[in-house]
């Protein structure tokens, strides 16, 4: 593991570990969750990020995570 790969993983453990403190109680899901979930692919959901009309998202650095029921939400509220 290169030293750029260490700090990468140090800091990926130390944001998931900020979130789950700050948010006990709720489920954070990476893109890739999500977008199975909403069955769309994830360059789509970072479309949408960009744009303002997806699901709420967190973002640290170079992390994305969203809250699951933030996700449920948003995908209730597309339904017609």
């Amino acid at each position: 593991m290169s030293e750029s790969d260490d700090f990468e993983a140090r800091v990926r453990a130390e944001v998931e570990r900020v979130l789950a403190e700050r948010d006990l109680g709720r489920r954070w899901l990476t893109p890739t969750q999500v977008a199975e979930r909403l069955n769309v692919a994830v360059g789509t959901l970072a479309n949408w990020r960009v744009a303002g009309i997806g699901p709420a998202s967190v973002k640290m650095g170079r992390l994305v995570r969203y809250e699951e029921g933030a996700v449920e939400a948003w995908a209730d509220a597309q339904r017609r």
